[in-house]
């Protein structure tokens, strides 16, 4: 199957397999006989077509007047900027038909696959260096730094809670709470704190 060139002029890029026309980066819109009058006015360029060109493959030989073509032609050429009575693109020929006259310059579309590649950025696969201390595994590093931490925690909350508890046991202020029951509560208290810390 031949690719179908887009068409570049003035500007302007065609893209009739995508039914594209755009003035730089903004796409234009034109309905899809006005569209396919255009291809084949660019298709053509330089030679006249002829009226009964347009009606055949545009219109597809339904019955329409001149001034649907006229009409036509005038929307193509406000899409373009173009103006009938100094012409850069479409030119009439009274009576006949119409040429397109700016110079056509054609480029091939890029293939699905030149497109996904282009989009797609190749991958860096050099492998990472392992850090100090991770080991083999991710998950295993977590729980040990995770187990390391509670572990911290339960051993400072164990050696706060005894410092603390030991000094408000012997204390002159309260001499009536039991001094290991002040001892064990502050102790369990750190060491959950320390804990869930």
């Amino acid at each position: 199957m031949q690719e179908i060139p887009i068409y570049r002029f003035g500007g302007f890029s065609l893209d009739a397999s995508n039914r594209e026309l755009r003035d730089g980066e903004h796409r234009l819109d034109l309905n899809t006989r006005y569209f396919d009058a255009l291809v084949l006015l660019v298709r053509e360029q330089g030679r006249l077509v002829h009226k009964e060109r347009f009606f055949e493959e545009v219109w597809n030989d339904v019955v329409v007047s001149d001034s649907a073509l006229t009409q036509c032609v005038k929307e193509i050429r406000r899409q373009l900027g173009d103006d009938v009575a100094n012409p850069r693109f479409i030119e009439t020929v009274p009576r006949h038909g119409y040429r397109f006259i700016a110079e056509v310059s054609t480029a091939v579309p890029a293939t699905d696959a030149e497109r996904s590649t282009r989009a797609i950025p190749t991958p860096d696969l050099t492998p990472t260096p392992p850090l100090a201390g991770r080991g083999d595994s991710g998950l295993s590093a977590a729980l040990a730094t995770t187990l390391a931490g509670t572990l911290g925690g339960a051993v400072a909350g164990l050696l706060g809670g005894f410092l603390y508890g030991s000094g408000l046991a012997y204390s002159p202020v309260d001499q009536e709470i039991g001094t290991a029951s002040v001892l064990l509560v502050m102790i369990s208290l750190t060491a959950v704190l320390g804990t869930v810390g």
